[in-house]
């Protein structure tokens, strides 16, 4: 005997608790599995290939070993209990082929599809209309590290101003070991950055940038800014258009004066 779907007669029973339970334990088991697996792979490749506008060092890597650590124990756990609750599902399958039909399975399916698809057509919709392509955002980052680095490699400057009364002939004379500062390099390239002293209380740093900086409009047509004479830190300048940009700066000894011998 079969009902009017063409299944057979025991397909008319109705679902019960144990059902109900069982397909949400499994939809729920299966979110957090995927989750898991996803972040454990993710954190594999920040280890592997690390992103060079990361901030890489000791604690980076702790962060990394600490994320699969949990993403390991949660799959420990979590998998198995669903390879279990997928196994007893089959098992009723097998017994009756209605169950497979549940409203309560087609809908945390659907719903699944569902709510997958707004995250992804909502995260590229947002992600273009705020910040544009990927490819134009990554290459704003680089840029935003390499005044970042700038400012590193300027603050050290003038300390080592401070503690000789000289500019330093080069970047490697601003590696210190006690400190932990060594010069960055260009995060994109790998280079050095091009630093020149032009006077005694005079140098300049350079660095080729992606884009031009947001802050400039309309576009800027001069090559850079130089330092500006109001004494304090904060008025300097790093704003700058694409290509190869020289900040020009010079010491105010009486802004910046040099440390008496034996304070420090």
């Amino acid at each position: 005997m079969e009902t009017k779907a063409g299944l057979p007669a025991e397909a008319s029973a109705k679902a019960g608790p144990k059902d109900v339970f069982l397909h949400l334990l499994a939809i729920l088991l299966l979110y957090v599995s995927a989750g898991s697996f996803i972040a454990l792979w993710f954190q594999y490749i920040n280890v592997w290939f690390p992103d060079p506008l990361a901030e890489r060092g000791y604690y980076y890597l702790q962060s990394a070993y600490s994320s699969i650590r949990w993403s390991v124990a949660i799959l420990f756990v979590v998998f198995p209990v669903y390879v279990w609750a997928n196994w007893l599902l089959r098992k009723m399958y097998a017994i009756n082929q209605a169950l497979r039909e549940l409203k309560t399975r087609k809908w945390l399916l659907y719903l699944t599809l569902f709510v997958a698809g707004l995250v992804i057509i909502g995260d590229l919709i947002m992600a273009f209309f705020f910040v544009g392509s990927p490819k134009e955002e990554r290459a704003r980052r680089f840029d935003d590290r390499r005044v970042s680095d700038l400012q590193a490699i300027q603050g050290q400057i003038i300390n080592f101003w401070q503690n000789k009364e000289r500019l330093p002939t080069n970047l490697a004379e601003l590696r210190d070991d006690i400190s932990g500062f060594f010069p960055p390099n260009d995060p994109e390239s790998g280079k050095e950055y091009v630093y020149e002293k032009t006077a005694d209380l005079s140098f300049k740093l350079c660095a080729n940038f992606n884009r031009e900086s947001l802050e400039n409009s309309p576009k800027i047509s001069r090559p850079a800014v130089p330092y500006p004479a109001e004494p304090y830190f904060g008025a300097e300048n790093w704003q700058h258009a694409s290509g190869e940009i020289c900040f020009e700066r010079t010491i105010d000894p009486e802004l910046y004066k040099p440390f008496e011998k034996g304070t420090r």
